[in-house]
């Protein structure tokens, strides 16, 4: 009743009113990544059909999520011309994915308008191995899934696309790959996994996969069949738990840990790979290795091999967060909600040997934090065994600054005396929302995170924390200054007057360990103009001063 007098009062004073709004051309159209879409239309016509113009019109599009895309339309708002029409495009969007575009009158938002957009992956220009390369394998097993994975320039996976597999082995060496056929088509993650069969040939084999799109496409991995047991370092008696959870003995032990190769061109030989339970870069190439020795009563059993993980970031802020993890049978990290049950099968019902050789993990991290893995194996009763009480732990640091190098000085006197130290400073350098900038906008809040690991000598010492900085302004003059501040211990910018005795704590009492020492210094604006350096360390109860050699640069304009 209302909208009938509206409409009648619109009419009567010679305004017909907008009874609808659709879509006019360009609807359902599919594009490939980063392409201009043809452009979409949307009309408005009044109660008696007529075109309405001059009538304000706003344009969004949203993703497959219901978040907004911002920035990928030609107009995001306009006004309908003489045929009641308004248009827009898009103009360039990297994720494949379905969106809808959305037209709403300005003036009354419950009229509107929607018609979907489908951005599909771009031509082939990536073929990546994904993972399982660098395995050791055990002379009489099958190998771990290796993968490659198919992507447009934008890192879209490119599904239902062929990929040739070739297996080349060292000269006099014999291997099949599994599945046979020599390829297979990509999945809808742009992979394809393949197997070496068990040989009884040990040595290296290289397995090349390329791209019948594109045959410019070229990847490859390297695996390797060895008679000996890699020297990996011990995790001790594993733990069982039956399906309802209860403990059971168990003799099953386990073994675990990380090489890196920090050069990912370069192939690594067996003899290369030295076991470790500690610190890696977030940009080394890492291998990630366990062994169990399953207990004597599931030996010949049917099993399937299982990994989770806990990844704890490291935290911009005091509250910690903990997500948990698990590898599915393609080597691809899922979310775990920590229910036993739960848990997916990285390995499905293989046969467990005396000595069983799992191949976690062959690639780069993308993220730091503390990384801590649990392996095993579940039988057909569901009972779990696993190094439950001992996880292997890594820390994945972000890069050194600068070398890396830390130096020490103690006062001694009046002077201040150089002390030997093994300490080393990482930093992903200078972030505004999770990306790494030189130059910053003096409004932008910047988040500054550094990691200290200690000097083996100060480990179990109680230290410190201290940060400080040099300020050079823009100079309105020939003559230029520079300021000198520290971080008290409120996080507040005070000045220093460069003298090492007047170093205040920015976190006082903190016992040092060998865990990484995560130093927050910084996340707000800057809100000043000019260069800035900024070091951290440690100040030792003896009073000796541990410190970053290199510090953190910026530009803030």
């Amino acid at each position: 009743m209302m909208r009938f007098w509206f409409v009648s009062l619109l009419l009567s004073l010679g305004f017909p009113a907008f009874a609808a709004i659709t879509v006019s051309i360009g609807e359902r159209q599919t594009i490939p990544a980063g392409s201009i879409s043809e452009k979409v239309g949307f009309k408005v016509v009044d109660d008696l059909g007529n075109p309405s113009s001059g009538v304000t019109v706003n344009l969004s599009l949203i993703d497959s999520t219901d978040d907004p895309v911002l920035g990928s339309l030609s107009e995001k708002t306009a006004d309908t011309d003489s045929t009641g029409q308004v248009f827009t495009k898009i103009e360039s969007i990297e994720v494949a994915d379905t969106y809808t575009f959305m037209a709403t009158l300005a003036t009354d938002e419950t009229q509107f308008a929607s018609t979907s957009m489908r951005i599909v992956a771009g031509r082939p220009t990536t073929l990546t191995a994904t993972g399982g390369a660098n395995q050791l394998i055990p002379l009489g097993q099958d190998s771990e899934s290796i993968q490659f994975q198919l992507s447009d320039a934008f890192g879209n996976a490119i599904e239902d696309s062929a990929i040739f597999l070739t297996l080349v082995p060292q000269s006099g060496n014999t291997g099949k790959l599994t599945p046979s056929g020599g390829g297979a088509m990509t999945d809808d993650n742009g992979e394809v996994s393949t197997r070496l069969e068990a040989t009884d040939t040990q040595g290296s084999y290289l397995i090349i996969a390329h791209s019948a799109a594109n045959n410019t496409l070229l990847a490859s991995a390297e695996v390797f069949v060895i008679d000996s047991i890699p020297d990996l370092p011990e995790l001790g008696i594993g733990q069982a738990i039956d399906a309802s959870g209860q403990s059971l003995e168990t003799q099953a032990s386990f073994t675990g840990g990380v090489s890196v190769n920090s050069t990912p061109k370069e192939n690594v030989q067996p003899d290369d790979l030295v076991f470790i339970q500690g610190n890696v870069q977030h940009d080394d190439l890492v291998f990630i290795q366990g062994i169990i020795t399953p207990d004597n009563d599931h030996i010949g059993q049917t099993a399937d091999i299982i990994v989770v993980a806990s990844y704890i970031p490291f935290a911009t802020t005091e509250q910690e967060q903990q997500f948990l993890y698990m590898l599915n049978n393609r080597g691809k990290t899922i979310k775990w909600d920590g229910d036993i049950a739960s848990i997916v099968a990285f390995r499905r019902n293989i046969t467990l040997y005396e000595t069983q050789m799992v191949n976690i993990y062959s690639s780069k991290f993308l993220a730091t934090g503390t990384l801590d893995i649990w392996f095993g194996y579940r039988l057909a009763d569901d009972t779990i065994v696993a190094n439950i009480g001992h996880p292997f732990s890594i820390n994945i640091l972000p890069p050194k600054l600068g070398s890396g190098i830390g130096q020490a000085v103690k006062a001694k006197g009046n002077k201040l005396e150089i002390v030997a130290t093994a300490a080393s400073f990482f930093t992903k350098g200078v972030l505004v929302n999770d990306t790494v900038k030189e130059n910053v906008q003096s409004d932008e809040v910047v988040s500054i995170q550094g990691i200290i690991m200690p000097d083996s000598y100060d480990i179990g010492q109680t230290a410190d924390i201290i940060v400080g900085a040099s300020y050079i302004p823009f100079a309105t003059t020939k003559q230029e200054q520079q300021f000198l501040y520290m971080l008290n211990n409120r996080g507040k910018t005070i000045k220093w007057d460069g003298k090492m005795a007047s170093i205040v704590a920015f976190k006082p009492n903190v016992t040092l360990s060998e865990t990484p020492l995560v130093v927050n210094i910084y996340n707000e604006p800057f809100l000043i103009t000019g260069e800035v350096e900024i070091w951290f360390g440690y100040r030792l109860e003896n009073g000796t001063l541990v410190y970053s050699n290199d510090e953190i640069l910026v530009t803030v304009e």
